[in-house]
């Protein structure tokens, strides 16, 4: 029994970037050139005697009760690994890619999958739907990065464009995006910025709204 590249990547597109073909003892042979983003589970696969040359694998690679002579001879993903009109491996995720571009200061992969892309700025990847989506992520995770300390003595009435008031309020309390996100749209009315100040006077009785307050001793 054989799979083609085509089939297996299905398969890994079904189960998160991983491959499971335990137990299938008719199995012979994998095709060349194979990746797996995740975990590649063998065990179990008595007929299939060698792993296939150009084996890529992101986690782990399960062999047990198998005749494979070659376990070794496999190479382990590395994060940002791309293959240009095959994939990218970003965040433990392989993604398949279609067509890839630049926009600015930014990578984008659009994946073989409606609306599994990735984003760069060639140190931070975002998987998304929109670009404006991974870079607001990506402006998130480098924030995160700096943490907490870089808003340490910020001007409570100075005006905050909105976005970064979203991504200091999240990263001061720990707010997830969706709750963050689901309070702006049940403001009756919603402004490009905000002072802290102002924030302060809206944010009673929500999720991290008293860490919020401590951080700038209001």
């Amino acid at each position: 029994m054989k799979y083609t590249l085509e089939q297996l990547n299905e398969m890994m597109e079904r189960n998160g970037g991983s491959l499971y073909l335990g137990g299938c003892t008719s199995l012979t042979e994998l095709p060349e050139g194979l990746t797996v983003g995740g975990t590649l589970y063998l065990r179990g696969c008595t007929s299939l005697t060698e792993l296939p040359k150009g084996l890529t694998v992101g986690d782990s690679l399960y062999l047990n009760g198998t005749t494979i002579s070659n376990p070794t001879k496999y190479r382990r993903l590395a994060d940002g690994d791309y293959v240009p009109e095959k994939y990218i491996y970003a965040d433990g995720i392989l993604t398949h890619v279609r067509k890839h571009f630049k926009k600015g200061d930014y990578d984008f992969y659009i994946g073989k999958i409606t609306k599994h892309n990735v984003v760069s700025d060639g140190t931070y990847f975002a998987h998304c739907g929109k670009l404006s989506e991974g870079i607001k992520d990506i402006a998130f995770k480098k924030a995160k990065d700096r943490g907490e300390k870089q808003y340490k003595g910020l001007s409570i009435d100075n005006p905050i464009p909105l976005e970064e008031m979203k991504t200091m309020y999240r990263i001061i309390t720990g707010a997830c995006e969706a709750g963050t996100n689901n309070f702006i749209k049940s403001l009756p009315e919603v402004k490009e910025t905000y002072t802290i100040r102002e924030v302060v006077g809206m944010i009673e009785g929500q999720y991290g709204a008293e860490t919020f307050k401590k951080f700038f001793g209001v």
